[in-house]
């Protein structure tokens, strides 16, 4: 039978997992039927279907792995095609804990490109976001929606009726993406060179402790991407382009924005 749907797992699928290519793509396909991919069954287990899994176990775990093996919780309940219904059970601001073993070497895939970063140029959160949602939180919110990032409240995981005007509506914040993600830490600290597709964050450097950061205004994220910064800058409503890390990090150094103290941190799935 060559219908995925009755492939047995091999391995395992997700953060620091084999990743067979037949595994990732069974996994992609059941989340494609549960209504959390829509990307193609390609094989490659990028930041889009790590998330997917989350929000998935989000039904089920509080504090969701994005990990799926033959025996688990997840493949028992994805492989007998439990649906995935929206709960709000999931806690973002739960640290999901890093593995301590050293990922498997595989091909690196950027998940963005230069092209498609600089489509974005110039561009308002409401011409970005599919329902339009303007509010708080928009770099968080731009980057969320470029990089396919599912945690905490994302303008679609609002109420169902009216979600645009709902007063209650905050989108995604940069805390809940970075203290979510698998590899993350000071920008000064990091031993291995910047990757397309990597988050930059700014913020004072007391904001983050214990490596975890703290829900606290004066925080900014941007995608690294061809040496430059993409953000969303809430002062000129678009996306734009800092330079490098450090033109990103000397702008919010201003007395006017975060002052000296602030810091870059890095983060990766």
């Amino acid at each position: 039978m060559n219908d995925l749907k009755y492939h047995r797992l091999v391995g395992s699928v997700g953060p620091h997992c084999e990743n067979f290519p037949t595994d990732v793509r069974v996994v992609q396909s059941f989340l494609s039927q549960a209504g959390l991919y829509a990307g193609a069954s390609h094989g490659r287990c990028d930041m889009q279907t790590i998330y997917a899994i989350r929000r998935y176990q989000s039904n089920f775990m509080y504090s969701p792995d994005g990990r799926i093996c033959t025996g688990n919780e997840t493949w028992k309940r994805i492989s007998k095609g439990v649906p995935y219904k929206p709960c709000g059970a999931y806690d973002c601001s739960v640290v999901v804990p890093t593995p301590v073993e050293a990922p498997p070497k595989k091909e690196v895939i950027s998940v963005v490109t230069e092209a498609e970063m600089n489509s974005y140029l110039g561009k308002h959160i409401r011409d970005i976001c599919p329902i339009q949602y303007v509010g708080l939180n928009n770099c968080a919110h731009f980057v969320a929606h470029v990089l396919k990032i599912q945690v905490g409240l994302l303008c679609d995981l609002k109420s169902a009726e009216n979600p645009k005007h709902n007063p209650d509506c905050v989108s995604v914040r940069c805390d809940e993406i970075y203290n979510t993600l698998n590899k993350r830490d000071l920008w000064s600290s990091m031993n291995f060179p910047p990757e397309d597709g990597m988050l930059v964050f700014v913020c004072p450097a007391d904001y983050v402790l214990s490596n975890k950061m703290t829900n606290r205004p004066k925080k900014h994220v941007g995608i690294l991407c061809a040496g430059k910064v993409y953000n969303y800058s809430n002062s000129t409503g678009k996306v734009i382009a800092d330079a490098s890390p450090e033109a990103f990090l000397k702008k919010f150094r201003n007395p006017g924005l975060y002052g000296p103290k602030a810091e870059l941190f890095y983060g990766l799935v």
